[in-house]
């Protein structure tokens, strides 16, 4: 995951900018294959399996790690002042105990979603903020990535306690990267999921919903 930071800038180089006064709510993920193939995949260390599927009466992304790490994502540019909330919903079945991810060696989540903020030209000019499945620490609790302090974890989910449900979150995305990173930011320019194993080497298996940003809370 070292070279995260520096990759996550490429990916999102472009993408559609997203707003209309008329538009409540904007699909970033939807199971639509329309939808889909707006999404690509892009390896760090091996590659997690992300699998359109039916499960619980609903159709999801499954996504399987074995020691791996990619990111499942999309390129686009959301005015984040018009449509602030983010919402979806996630479901994990498997994931190994973790006590140590906060450091190098235990920087693994079995779910996590997150969006992506150019700050300038340059590629070190760009910070992330996680919404992330901890198995160790408690919701709400934040702290920076420990390879880069431009990466910011927020845990929404805590351990095995809650395995096997859904889970729906609604966050407002605006006011958490205002607030982490202490600047005015307009617009995201790019949204990812990502179930990853890479530091630890375990296995997890995880399952995503939709995903939209709306007006209103």
């Amino acid at each position: 995951m070292r070279k995260l930071l520096l990759t996550l800038l490429a990916l999102f180089i472009s993408g559609t900018v997203a707003g209309d006064d008329k538009v409540q709510e904007i699909a970033a993920l939807r199971m639509d294959k329309a939808t889909l193939t707006q999404w690509k995949q892009h390896e760090f260390e091996g590659l997690t399996l992300y699998k359109r599927i039916s499960v619980d009466n609903r159709v999801a992304i499954k996504a399987v790690s074995h020691g791996t790490a990619s990111a499942f994502y999309r390129e686009m540019e959301v005015d984040i002042r018009q449509y602030p909330y983010l919402s979806w919903s996630w479901k994990v079945t498997e994931a190994a105990a973790n006590p140590v991810e906060k450091q190098k060696s235990g920087d693994d989540f079995a779910a996590r979603i997150y969006v992506v903020v150019k700050t300038g030209l340059f590629p070190w000019q760009v910070i992330a903020f996680n919404y992330v499945w901890s198995m160790d620490n408690e919701p709400s609790r934040e702290w920076a990535s420990p390879y880069s302090e431009k990466v910011i974890m927020k845990v929404m989910n805590r351990g095995q306690t809650e395995f096997g449900q859904w889970h729906t979150h609604k966050v407002n995305i605006l006011k958490d990267l205002q607030a982490t990173f202490g600047q005015e930011i307009q617009s995201i320019d790019g949204i990812a999921v990502m179930t990853d194993m890479d530091d630890t080497g375990n296995s997890a298996t995880a399952y995503y919903g939709n995903i939209t940003f709306s007006k209103e809370n």
